[in-house]
């Protein structure tokens, strides 16, 4: 399984924005109209398009382009989020007498598991990416020759 992270404050929409600006000039015109012809204009105080999004906000997901939204890996709160394949994998197991603390256990441990294996991994990487530096500056060493041709 993939592990993914969002850290996230807002995100603003740049075309929401610009609606919104938009709004905004279209309502201060109407005022200062109604203000210069006396007139009675029922106009809002401030404009009501929303513009900037939390991650956790079920409206953001159904705004994304092309229908990313639909397979965003995720359900998302404002405090944490659980990955639709665990939700998935939860529901059968619990339709099969696992209690969540059980699932919940299982989860760390393999969550775990997994931690330790691409932390090996990159333990291994970084080994040979040094051995192969430490290699490549030696044999760039040998190939120099020893004394210049004095020519």
């Amino acid at each position: 399984k993939d592990n993914y992270f969002v850290i996230s404050r807002r995100y603003k929409c740049q075309s929401c924005w610009n609606a919104n600006e938009e709004m905004k000039d279209k309502v201060k015109a109407a005022r200062d109209e109604a203000v210069r012809t006396g007139a009675f204009v029922d106009v809002e105080l401030e404009s009501k398009i929303q513009y900037t999004f939390t991650a956790h906000n079920r409206i953001t997901l159904a705004l994304l382009p092309h229908g990313y939204g639909d397979v965003f890996p995720a359900f998302l709160s404002h405090k944490s989020g659980v990955d639709k394949q665990v939700v998935d994998e939860m529901r059968s197991l619990q339709d099969k007498g696992v209690r969540s603390e059980s699932y919940s256990d299982h989860l760390l441990e393999m969550h775990t598991k997994e931690h330790h294996r691409r932390a090996l991994r990159y333990e291994h990487d970084v080994a040979i990416a040094n051995r192969d530096s430490l290699d490549a500056s030696r044999t760039h060493v040998n190939r120099d020759e020893m004394f210049s041709t004095f020519a």
